[in-house]
């Protein structure tokens, strides 16, 4: 038998478990299953891969490095905890209470956020691509260097957040770091983003194509498959969303 004792960043024991081979990523899952408290738990370097913490009360954690990959965190409280570093490709968010949490350099590649609230959160140099950020709350969230490539941001809450430097990459897989952004939702089906580059150039990103405004005028209908150029709803509905970033650029830079 094999009794792991999981202790808090003061050395206090929170939780312990004891079974035949034993692993903390067995207690973890033992102690979220029963509701413990796990407040301030010393995590650091765990692996966590594929481990069903759902609803697990992690608050202010340190899960510093923490492999996180695949894991099931639907409805965590994660408010506080201390992610630096962490990987969460594929992880399961959606719903959690990620509130002031320090996820710099996280990797959150294809995780879903559906829902996550992350006010205040530090997302510095956190790579999001491909993440399911759709009805996320990001108010007031740092992003400063965040990869956004490809992450769905339909109904996310921007409101204050820093996307200095955060970028996205283009058709071509160019980086293209964000001076200032405007997320336009609800007008089409795919996300519609309007971005000025560091470098002053206009951009636009309508669903997965991200391109200059001077291609998009070149080429507008670029994607003749789902949007062909025959007056349909979904044809035009793309078009307003084309002319309502076109007419944002105009406010911004006037």
């Amino acid at each position: 038998m094999i009794k792991i004792k999981i202790k808090n960043i003061f050395g206090k024991v929170i939780f312990e478990y004891e079974k035949e081979n034993n692993t903390i990523k067995e207690t973890i899952i033992k102690a979220t299953k029963e509701d413990a408290n796990l407040t301030n738990a010393y995590l650091r370097n765990t692996d966590l891969r594929n481990a069903d913490l759902t609803g697990a009360n992690l608050t202010n954690a340190y899960l510093r490095n923490t492999d996180l990959r695949n894991a099931d965190l639907t409805g965590a409280n994660l408010r506080g905890a201390d992610l630096r570093g962490a990987d969460l490709r594929n992880a399961d968010l959606t719903g959690a209470n990620l509130t002031g949490a320090d996820l710099r350099n996280a990797d959150l590649t294809g995780a879903d956020l559906t829902g996550a609230d992350l006010r205040n959160a530090d997302l510095t140099g956190a790579d999001l691509t491909g993440a399911d950020l759709r009805g996320a709350d990001l108010r007031n969230a740092d992003l400063t260097g965040a990869n956004l490539t490809n992450a769905y941001l339909r109904n996310a809450d921007l409101r204050n957040a820093d996307l200095r430097n955060a970028y996205l990459r283009d058709i071509d897989d160019n980086k293209i770091e964000i001076k200032k952004m405007h997320l336009f939702s609800d007008i089409y089906k795919y996300d519609c983003i309007a971005f000025i580059s560091k470098n002053n150039k206009k951009y636009i990103k309508l669903g997965c194509y991200t391109r200059k405004l001077k291609d998009w005028k070149k080429d507008f209908w670029n994607n003749n498959n789902e949007f062909p150029n025959n007056g349909s709803l979904d044809s035009e509905l793309r078009m307003l969303a084309f002319n309502t970033s076109k007419k944002w650029f105009k406010l911004i830079i006037n």
